[in-house]
C-alpha cells in the first residue's frame, strides 16, 4: 500500500483551502472545499479494489480503484465531530 499512498500524494494538486479530512495509510486524504460543504455531514468510508478507475485517475496504473461509501451522521456522532483542518495546516 506504501506504493499507492506515495503515487498518489505526488500527483495531487492541493489549495489552501483543500479541507484534511485524515489520513489513508499515513498518507494525507483532503477533500475541496467546496465539496466539503457538500459532504459535511456524511461519513465517508474509501475503500482500494483491485479493478479499473473511472476517467483520469491517479492509481489506475496500480490496478486497483477507490470506491467511497456514504451515510449521514447521527446526532451523537455530529456532536462528537472536530473542525476539519486545512492543507496549510499539515506540513507532509
Amino acid at each position: 500500500m506504501q506504493n499507492l499512498s506515495s503515487n498518489l500524494y505526488t500527483k495531487t494538486t492541493l489549495v489552501a483551502s483543500s479541507g484534511h479530512l485524515g489520513e489513508i495509510h499515513d498518507c494525507p486524504f483532503y477533500i475541496a472545499r467546496d465539496q466539503f460543504e457538500l459532504w459535511q455531514n456524511t461519513h465517508l468510508t474509501v475503500d482500494v479494489v483491485p479493478g479499473r478507475g473511472a476517467s483520469f485517475s491517479a492509481e489506475i496504473p496500480l490496478g486497483v480503484r477507490f470506491v467511497t461509501k456514504s451515510r449521514l451522521y447521527n446526532d451523537a456522532e455530529k456532536a462528537d465531530l472536530r473542525p476539519v483542518g486545512t492543507s496549510s495546516d499539515n506540513v507532509c
